[in-house]
């Protein structure tokens, strides 16, 4: 009696816990492959934003370039500025145009206004690039009063 009822109960399960163990594996594996190339795209898009953070970091140091040469450079930076500066430093390049000057007192064209200080406006923009060619470009506009100090 013991032996058939071994026997009987062997037969009747025909492998389903191998067939449930192979579902659970194939699951588990497309489960792994999905979170490995996640990893992979969220370690890409990481290194994309320091890329751009480089950039960024040079085009920001490029407008401070600029606005010393214009604001500490004396006359000369001043009257060059008029037809378009262009500096370059290795992965920073910045350019510097005089855009109006004004009276400083009444805020008038230097044209038609006497006497007072002159306010010069410049657009200064500064371009950064990495060596893996993300780039980043910064337009400012920059107020300056001529003739402070001797300039």
């Amino acid at each position: 009696m013991n032996s058939f009822q071994i026997t009987r109960s062997v037969a009747g399960q025909q492998g389903v816990v191998l067939i449930t163990a192979l579902v659970f594996l194939v699951v588990l594996s497309m489960l792994g492959i999905t979170m490995m190339s996640t990893n992979t795209l969220e370690e890409r898009m990481a290194a994309n934003m320091q890329d751009y953070n480089r950039a960024f970091q040079s085009a920001e140091s490029a407008i401070v370039l600029a606005e010393n040469q214009v604001v500490y450079g004396g006359r000369r930076a001043i009257d060059t500025a008029d037809n378009m500066n262009v500096s370059s430093y290795g992965n920073l390049t910045y350019s510097v145009q005089k855009v109006a000057e004004r009276d400083s007192g009444s805020g008038c064209p230097v044209s038609t206004c006497t006497g007072g200080q002159v306010m010069a406006i410049y657009s200064i923009r500064g371009a950064g690039k990495t060596n893996s060619n993300a780039s980043v470009t910064i337009n400012v506009g920059k107020r300056v009063m001529e003739g402070i100090g001797g300039n």
